[in-house]
């Protein structure tokens, strides 16, 4: 998969691990599932940055962090970036990608410590 689906204006790709949507369909919430088949869903307006590399990305929320571990991660930081992605999932481990197709290995949910506000 290339950066010109990131331009596309239609359309929608759905593969194993993620679901892009149309670059006019902002999305609200984004749901992570994990191979269990257990999910978390969090609103975009809680989403404060991502910290990418090429193989792992860093959601910082509100309470949470999450840690999303894989191949190719370039393309889905950049749409997280412009709220495309609807869902990020672990594949299964004998699912085999597509060339150049982003992979995610494992998602963690941390909960992050909250803030000391003295009254």
């Amino acid at each position: 998969m290339t950066n010109e689906f990131l331009n596309e204006r239609e359309g929608r790709l759905r593969t194993e691990c993620y679901e892009f949507v149309r670059f006019r369909d902002r999305l609200r919430m984004l749901t992570f599932i994990k191979r269990d088949k257990s999910s978390f869903s969090v609103s975009y307006a809680h989403l404060h940055g991502v910290k990418a590399s090429r193989d792992a990305l860093k959601l910082e929320f509100n309470t949470r962090t999450v840690a999303v571990e894989g191949k190719n991660l370039t393309l889905i930081h950049k749409a997280l970036t412009e709220h495309r992605i609807n869902y990020l999932r672990e594949c299964p481990s004998e699912y085999e990608p597509e060339t150049g197709e982003a992979l995610i290995v494992a998602i963690q949910i941390l909960e992050r410590p909250q803030a000391f506000f003295p009254k």
